[in-house]
């Protein structure tokens, strides 16, 4: 039987965020075959991390998913606001959710989205939204099961080939 796994939120100063580069990076591995378009860099986790480091408790959260000592998931969400041509308020937003392999199907990401999707809600969300991308069947059933709608699909057209560094001059 594998051991428990426990949720809790993790601080800008907790240990464990080196665990969440690692797994970020194991992430978005595991997204390139499920319709990931976009390339990220090497060092996009240290990137990502030290970008939602300083807002950590105030503007978002980070969930972490540890079993024993070890991190095996973690997930992010954050406030933003929703313009006032749509009603305006404020919404949340889930922008990553991973579990290492070994640890799904065991609720723990169940309990991870209930805790940041309380965590928004403390704060004044609204609503609460996610991106799922579209070969991610496994990811659209969990959210569907969840009771989550499908609301829109984003699409995407590069307009440069992998690996171009040239940007486009902006008038």
């Amino acid at each position: 039987m594998s051991p428990e796994v426990r949720v809790a939120f993790l601080k800008s100063d907790d240990p464990l965020l080196t665990d969440v580069e690692r797994l970020f990076q194991e992430m978005y591995n595991d997204q390139k075959g499920r319709g990931l378009v976009l390339c990220p860099p090497p060092d996009a986790s240290g990137r990502w991390l030290a970008g939602i480091r300083g807002a950590l408790g105030r503007l978002g959260c980070l969930v972490g998913a540890i079993e024993g000592d070890r991190l095996v998931g973690f997930l992010h969400a954050g406030l933003h606001v929703i313009p006032e041509f749509l009603g305006g308020g404020l919404a949340g937003r889930i922008s990553h959710v991973f579990l290492s392999p070994g640890s799904r199907r065991r609720g723990v990401g169940r309990r991870m989205v209930a805790a940041a999707v309380e965590w928004l809600r403390d704060r004044g969300a609204d609503t609460v939204e996610v991106q799922v991308l579209s070969q991610n069947l496994s990811g659209l059933a969990f959210w569907e099961a969840l009771g989550w709608k499908v609301e829109l699909y984003q699409m995407r057209r590069p307009l440069r080939k992998p690996g171009d560094i040239e940007r486009a001059e902006r008038p």
